[in-house]
């Protein structure tokens, strides 16, 4: 697909947001990067938003629309209604994790480098329209990479068991596999697995070969996969 270049002045969007000039990129996940540019609301601000965003009406101003929307109807929240329900909990805990450094989870998020795709974090409707329709009670918000962002190529709704499954492994690990650590005090590598809150310890192993295998084996019985 050939890349469309865009003009200076160019009108994009319903609401005629205004082209200035291509910025560098983001990437989100693995869904490589992702273009952006510098806009002139219609409201005479400037904005910095994806390109594709603005083009496609999910990003529809510079903010100055739900805030007039707000003002017009009397509110100071949002108006969609869901600011009690477990979907617009989960996105503001999302936020919370990457950008509010007095958060308690913020060093494994935020702390290292986690951020929300642009979209998400300035819009609750768009998070709404990307993950609303797989949401089902009961589910939580999984980064299918770990060490990628929030971006809807990276994230899926998983049972808590399966967000315990895919979740880093811990900094002490140096085997590079998942329940598989070094035990100072006994000298080997300390092989264990959980499921469903249930840690199962498997035992101690002078060979970190083995002590693999005793894990993947483990996996194969508990998940019927092995983790990559």
């Amino acid at each position: 697909m050939s890349r469309i270049e865009y003009k200076h002045g160019e009108s994009l969007g319903e609401h005629g947001c205004i082209f200035l000039r291509e910025i560098s990129p983001v990437v989100y996940g693995k869904g490589g990067p992702r273009r952006r540019a510098e806009f002139s609301c219609p409201c005479g601000n400037l904005f910095s938003c994806l390109i594709d965003s603005v083009k496609y009406n999910r990003t529809k101003s510079c903010g100055c629309l739900n805030d007039a929307a707000r003002i017009n109807t009397g509110k100071s929240k949002k108006t969609h209604g869901l600011s009690k329900t477990p979907l617009y909990s989960c996105w503001t805990h999302m936020k919370g994790r990457c950008y509010n450094t007095r958060n308690q989870d913020y060093p494994d998020y935020g702390g290292r480098g986690i951020m929300v795709c642009e979209e998400w974090k300035v819009s609750f409707e768009n998070f709404l329209e990307d993950m609303g329709a797989s949401y089902q009670t009961g589910l939580e918000l999984d980064r299918i990479d770990v060490d990628g962002n929030y971006c809807p190529e990276n994230c899926r709704w998983v049972t808590e068991q399966t967000q315990a499954w895919n979740k880093r492994r811990y900094k002490n690990n140096s085997s590079g596999k998942t329940g598989v650590t070094w035990n100072k005090k006994a000298d080997k590598w300390e092989v264990r697995i959980s499921k469903d809150g249930v840690e199962h310890y498997l035992g101690f192993y002078e060979d970190i070969d083995v002590a693999i295998r005793i894990r993947e084996e483990a996996e194969l019985g508990l998940y019927g996969h092995n983790k990559e």
